[in-house]
């Protein structure tokens, strides 16, 4: 998708349309100290939400009740540098192994002198799953940062197994080295890493990354190749926040702008990759210093951009794939720093539709540094307005998710039980009905049944304080009903 294609409708998707849906930004946990990144263990059942405080600390949330622990999980503040407005301990990720290694990464500032760097380290769990182990940290990469803004710091697992760390464009404005188009620099880019190395720097470039040329992170950069092996999309200029869906695997970026335009890109799992997101040529669908740049047809256009004015920076969020919400189900939520506003994203078969939400509760002035989920998909924003505040995020609405993540056809030739998952709530009830008879109750989004030979309509109704109906998928048991064999 170039910018030069997508630009009529980019702008026709900008429009605020009528909207029946209406948030509740609910208060759920009090006490932290500027909170900028919210994450989950990916563990099952584990009920504890993870909030980076920008000084230095990983708080512990209990997801049940909101309640603050009042022992961090990890104190590394005499290693952070936090004193500017975008610096401090930026970013958070828990190994998709986290279970049998207890490695856990982090990304912050760090400074020596009057030199400002960025740093990606690797800690490990202590054998009390409520703390970490201070001294286990391993510092994986440490970057020159020439300004104190524009540090990134997002960081994610990729269904791959790949971490995936944004990196800001080294500040200042306007980009002045142009790094984020630079991709022998690191800067101003998404870097694409694989952390099963068992030596220091503790990660491999992977060889699908678009500039690998089999360069050893421990060993002086040769530039043979113009391109860092690390790199995986550039042309960033602050991705701050970027999240992937847990449904899809595709993955969504907000950069912010500088003076004129916010922007969110979007790439989806089937996309190839090695995209350039056009900064510093291009801000959002504007040119902005576009001296000896590319085409613009070089450049992958953002899905949504919104002028600055009273709002001025966009926090990226996610795509809510929770139990509880079923109204939002599917829709990508994002907010803006400065005016509080919310924005969801949903695809319309041509394109992108995009609207503003309105709020029952109109926390214009809270802040929102960050967006992100729990084990079991519900959202949560950080707040950096006069107290430190995680909000969890209503729907006005009631209905619960009903929906079975699976094909709508499975073919189960042998007449074995076969088990099917709907997206799982907490605390409702899931009615299970074959061919229109309801064949099993239980509080669990699994479904295990053994069909008799022939085709089977199967959906399920989820029952909270309401109820909602799922689609509609059929299960084909029996070796007749084999799918067809492609020839092609």
């Amino acid at each position: 998708m170039k910018k030069y294609i997508l630009l009529s409708l980019l702008l026709a998707c900008t429009l605020v349309e009528a909207n029946s849906q209406t948030l509740t930004v609910s208060t759920f946990t009090t006490g932290l100290t500027r909170p900028v990144s919210i994450t989950n263990t990916g563990l099952p059942n584990d009920n504890r939400i993870f909030v980076c405080e920008k000084i230095g600390r990983i708080r512990l949330v209990d997801r049940n009740t909101g309640t603050l622990n009042p022992t961090p999980f990890l104190n590394i503040s005499s290693l952070v540098y936090s004193t500017g407005n975008e610096q401090g301990l930026l970013g958070l990720a828990f190994h998709p192994n986290y279970a049998s290694n207890g490695f856990f990464y982090v990304f912050y500032n760090h400074r020596v002198g009057s030199i400002n760097y960025t740093r990606l380290a690797r800690y490990q769990v202590s054998a009390f799953a409520d703390s970490a182990m201070i001294n286990s940290g391993q510092v994986m990469m440490t970057v020159y940062h020439p300004f104190a803004n524009h540090n990134g710091g997002n960081l994610m697992f990729g269904r791959d197994g790949y971490l995936y760390v944004s990196m800001g464009d080294g500040g200042s404005s306007g980009d002045p080295s142009n790094r984020a188009q630079n991709c022998d620099s690191l800067l101003g880019k998404i870097l694409r890493l694989d952390v099963s190395n068992p030596n220091p720097p503790y990660y491999y470039s992977p060889a699908s990354n678009p500039f690998f040329n089999g360069h050893i992170p421990s060993q002086p950069y040769l530039g043979t190749i113009p391109g860092r092996d690390e790199v995986y999309a550039w042309g960033m200029r602050n991705p701050w926040r970027c999240s992937i869906d847990r449904l899809t695997g595709d993955k969504w970026i907000a950069d912010v702008g500088q003076n004129a335009w916010e922007e969110i890109d979007f790439e989806s799992r089937a996309d190839s990759f090695g995209h350039n997101y056009g900064w510093r040529c291009y801000e959002g669908n504007a040119g902005y210093n576009t001296g000896g740049c590319q085409p613009a047809s070089s450049f992958t256009s953002p899905i949504f951009t919104y002028p600055q004015g009273s709002d001025c920076s966009v926090t990226g969020g996610y795509v809510y794939r929770g139990g509880k919400e079923g109204s939002m189900f599917g829709k990508y939520f994002f907010a803006d720093y400065c005016s509080g506003k919310i924005w969801k994203t949903q695809p319309n078969g041509t394109g992108w539709t995009t609207t503003l939400v309105p709020q029952t509760n109109a926390l214009f002035t809270n802040k929102f540094t960050a967006w992100g989920e729990d084990i079991y998909g519900e959202l949560y924003l950080a707040g950096d307005g006069s107290s430190g505040v995680l909000y969890k995020i209503i729907d006005t609405s009631c209905a619960p998710t009903a929906y079975i993540h699976q094909p709508d056809t499975l073919f189960n030739c042998a007449g074995n039980p076969i088990t099917i998952q709907a997206v799982y709530g907490t605390g409702l009830n899931y009615n299970w009905f074959v061919d229109g008879v309801s064949v099993f109750n239980s509080n669990s989004g699994s479904f295990t049944y053994t069909y008799n030979s022939g085709c089977h309509n199967v959906y399920v109704i989820v029952t909270g304080l309401c109820s909602a109906t799922s689609n509609t998928i059929t299960v084909c048991s029996g070796t007749s009903y084999l799918p067809p064999v492609s020839t092609t």
